[in-house]
């Protein structure tokens, strides 16, 4: 079991996300949140316009690509580096972790560009959302288990 704060070494990691898309699951959770909604909404069936937007900003996000963690390793001394590499998600794979298919994700791509052009509110809650995502990620949501205290 992994806890809050531990050491993960590469071969764990890469274990751990294989398979497990919790890159996408975090992506859910901080759209959710964004828009007061809980996650199953989001890849629900419910058509009314505040979750058909929450998906498409989820097949927008995950289209653009974000930064994943893929190794720890040290550095001079006790410093600690990530290695990172950016993931964009392929049409067929969003439409499958969004429960649509994969034409539907590229029309809710384009439908969010074409509003963060248009709109500097859209614009400005993207870029929350993303900085929301790209903050280091907690041994919960790498392996799905809550931390226990020590």
């Amino acid at each position: 079991m992994i806890l809050e704060g531990d050491e993960i070494d590469e071969a764990t990691l890469e274990r751990l996300m294989r398979g497990q898309h919790w890159i996408a699951l975090r992506i859910r959770r901080v759209v959710a949140s964004a828009y007061g909604l809980n996650v199953e909404a989001i890849v629900g069936k419910d058509r009314t316009a505040d979750i058909a937007e929450a998906r498409q900003v989820c097949a927008y996000i995950m289209r653009q690509g974000l930064y994943e963690p893929v190794m720890r390793c040290e550095a001079r001394g006790n410093v600690e580096v990530m290695v990172f590499r950016k993931r964009r998600y392929p049409w067929a794979k969003i439409g499958a972790l969004l429960q649509q298919d994969h034409s539907t994700a590229i029309h809710n791509h384009h439908v969010i560009a074409r509003k963060r052009r248009e709109d500097p509110a859209v614009a400005y809650m993207l870029t929350t959302i993303i900085a929301q995502h790209q903050k280091p990620p907690t041994a919960t949501e790498i392996t799905g288990q809550r931390a226990q205290a020590c």
